[in-house]
C-alpha cells in the first residue's frame, strides 16, 4: 500500500506545477481566481446556512464522475448475470 502522505504531496506538487503553468500562461490573476473561488465554495456554511458543496464539485469537475454506489441501489455486487439487469 501506498503510504497518504506521499500521495498527499504528490497531488500538492500536482497542483502546485498546474498553477505554475496556468500563471505563465494567462497570468498571475488566474491561479488566484481559482483558489479564492475553492475556498469560498469549501466553506461549510454560507449566509448561515448549511452548504452542499456542489459549487465546489462543479469547479473541481467532481460533478461529472459517477460512483458505482451512486447509481445502484444494491452496491457493488458484480456476479449477477446479465439477463437478471433491466433498465426501468
Amino acid at each position: 500500500m501506498e503510504d497518504p502522505r506521499k500521495a498527499i504531496e504528490v497531488i500538492k506538487n500536482q497542483e502546485k506545477e498546474k498553477m505554475q503553468y496556468l500563471s505563465t500562461v494567462y497570468g498571475s490573476h488566474l491561479p488566484f481566481r481559482l483558489v479564492y473561488e475553492r475556498n469560498v465554495l469549501s466553506k461549510p456554511t454560507r449566509f448561515g446556512f448549511p452548504s452542499s458543496r456542489l459549487g465546489l464539485e462543479v469547479v473541481t469537475g467532481k460533478d461529472t464522475a459517477l460512483n458505482f454506489p451512486e447509481y445502484s441501489d444494491e452496491g457493488p455486487t458484480f456476479t449477477q448475470e446479465l439477463s437478471k439487469i433491466s433498465f426501468n
